[in-house]
């Protein structure tokens, strides 16, 4: 069998990514559980567990954000499938019988609510907008709803999840139910009423179909994955046709998501699916991304060829499903392409998504001389608040990779895996050195161990182990065999400034290695609103920020080392139009500060 390392079997040794971990964990902690149920049970005209309140921002009744929105029109229930989903994986890796409490509690009080309304539906919304889409009113069906299914999909994912982890009954019984609510009242749709319901955004729901099938193998659901797969997308990704542009980035990613699950579900019979997602993969990453890895600006795929810098690039949500996507195909086929890919959005998006307080961000902004923009702590509850949640308890997710006898490390995160018949750890201070160490421990026998090597390495890395020593290795993954307790593995992955060239002509970002630099240009002031609840309400203020003065030359040139353990460098002053040195550093440690990561080149 292959398959990405149990993270119960894993542990995040001392690093960036485990003080990250730390203050996602807290903020999970600080979360009331009972006012995030709140909008579920309000639905059905109950009262709340201990009458708690539901939260603010997208989670009140009129979470738009828009004026003059009815009552309504409502994304609350979202967080709670988010929430559902990170305590998940915070209990997989943790065992902490806490947690199992915390879910088995969310999941006793969806039971209840399911008993009480006589229907297996769950949601934030009045089931009355489901009603009236199953009477096939497929024009108004969603009317003063924003978008339903999407709101159902995150639910459907957490109580997913949750199972996985805890195999308890109970949730398996109340995601049943509410999966069967969807088919009873989907029963008689044909193709084309699937396709108009499916014009509004549905989230993963052809995932949540497919993963169902797999568990319980009832056919039922698999029919259903393949029904909620919008094939008006489906149809131009198989051809190989990237006509994405204009189209809402978000909505996307996650059906091409399923897509990928329908695959892994039933491969034999969906080998197109995996051809949809890997050309959708494709198009996203080699011409719509930006340096940090994240997509879409304004929330949207933009006109092939630019690459607008604006304070809504980069939507935190799009770069978690990618990375899900990613974590589908890298199963059907370990490509070092993807791990590529994957490092630099974890390092430069999602290691930087939230602050030292463990508020979110939706926007990372690209827009020059800008600044971050970060949720008020439990008051917001954007969709990438949801997202936010999981991010830090996946870590552990894909840094070891099984296929049979074979071992792979994709990512090179301090870490220690313990699991049958191989102890190993990997001490790093990676990306801060290029020294990789791999300790193999106890009575470890690993046939083929293979190790990521990026291309940003240049033919330069290095692999000892013992006595034998290898160079000029070409990016991919290197098989080092026979490695037995007692071992050791050195890697060495040079590092040097390369520049980013933008798809906008004359504009360039500098990285270092896998890491994308930014200059600071000063600390946030008092007239700038770094929190805020509503994301209608991100600020245009900027600060003068410098383009370089190359004369010719590559801007990768005019880098100087200033402090190489720390990664901060210098441009020149004879660089820089403002007439004085750029520093640059980490774009993931830049916090409260203004900033650019985009140059324009002179």
């Amino acid at each position: 069998m292959a398959g990405f390392a149990d993270k119960r079997n894993i542990t995040l040794l001392n690093s960036v990514f485990s003080q990250s971990e730390k203050i996602g964990r807290e903020y999970l902690d600080g979360v009331d559980i009972d006012r995030i149920l709140s909008p579920i049970f309000e639905a059905h005209n109950m009262p709340a567990p201990n009458n708690a309140k539901r939260y603010g921002g997208w989670e009140r009744k009129s979470a738009n954000n828009w004026e003059k929105s009815p009552e309504t029109f409502s994304l609350a229930g979202h967080s709670l499938g988010h929430f559902l989903s990170a305590l998940s994986e915070c209990y997989a890796k943790s065992g902490d019988e806490k947690l199992k409490q915390k879910i088995l509690y969310i999941v006793s009080q969806l039971e209840s609510v399911q008993s009480n309304a006589k229907s297996g539906y769950i949601g934030g919304c009045k089931e009355n907008c489901f009603t009236e889409l199953f009477d096939k009113n497929l024009t108004s069906w969603a009317e003063g709803y924003w978008v339903p299914w999407y709101n159902l999909h995150k639910i459907f994912k957490g109580l997913t999840d949750a199972y996985s982890v805890t195999e308890d009954q109970t949730v398996l019984r109340v995601l049943l139910r509410f999966a069967d609510w969807a088919c009873d009242g989907l029963s008689d749709f044909s193709d084309e009423d699937f396709e108009k319901m499916l014009e509004y955004e549905h989230g993963g729901m052809n995932e949540v179909f497919a993963n169902l099938y797999r568990i319980t193998k009832n056919e039922k659901y698999l029919y259903f994955a393949e029904k909620f797969t919008h094939k008006k997308l489906f149809h131009f990704l198989l051809k190989g046709e990237d006509k994405l542009d204009g189209w809402h980035a978000n909505t996307q990613i996650p059906k091409v998501t399923g897509m990928a699950a329908i695959y892994a579900a039933a491969p034999e019979a969906h080998k197109e699916y995996r051809t949809a997602a890997e050309n959708f993969w494709r198009f996203v990453t080699q011409d719509r991304s930006y340096a940090i890895g994240g997509n879409s600006d304004k929330e949207h795929f933009e006109k092939k060829g630019k690459e607008t810098l604006s304070k809504k690039t980069c939507e935190s949500c799009n770069t978690y499903n990618m990375m899900r996507l990613c974590e589908y195909l890298f199963s059907f086929k370990q490509k070092s392409e993807y791990f590529d890919w994957y490092e630099n959005a974890l390092l430069n998006h999602i290691l930087a998504q939230q602050d030292e307080s463990g508020a979110k961000m939706y926007f990372v902004s690209l827009l020059q001389g800008h600044h971050r923009t970060y949720e008020k702590k439990y008051k917001s509850w954007w969709c990438c608040t949801g997202t936010g949640m999981e991010n830090p308890e996946k870590y552990e997710n894909n840094i070891f990779f099984f296929d049979g006898s074979t071992l792979y490390i994709n990512l090179y995160i301090p870490s220690r895996l313990e699991t049958d018949g191989i102890s190993l750890e990997i001490n790093t201070d990676y990306p801060y050195s290029d020294k990789i160490n791999i300790a193999v421990k106890h009575n470890t026998e690993i046939d083929s161990l293979k190790l990521r090597i990026p291309e940003f390495s240049h033919k330069a890395a290095a692999i000892r182990h013992g006595a034998k020593e290898f160079r000029e290795i070409e990016k991919g993954y290197f098989t080092v065999s026979n490695i037995k307790g007692g071992d050791t593995v050195e890697l060495t992955l040079p590092m040097e400034i390369t520049e980013y060239k933008s798809r906008e002509k004359d504009v360039c970002a500098l990285k270092y290695g896998p890491v994308t630099l930014c200059a600071p240009l000063g600390k946030i002031t008092d007239k700038v609103s770094e929190y805020i609840s509503n994301e209608l309400l991100i600020d245009d203020i900027t600060v003068e920020y410098p383009s370089l003065l190359l004369n010719g030359k590559s801007a990768e040139t005019c880098v100087e080392i200033s402090d190489r353990k720390k990664l901060i460098f210098k441009i020149p002053a004879k660089n820089s139009t403002l007439g004085t040195p750029i520093i640059l550093k980490p774009f993931f440690e830049t916090r409260h500060e203004f900033y650019t990561v985009y140059f324009d080149k002179e």
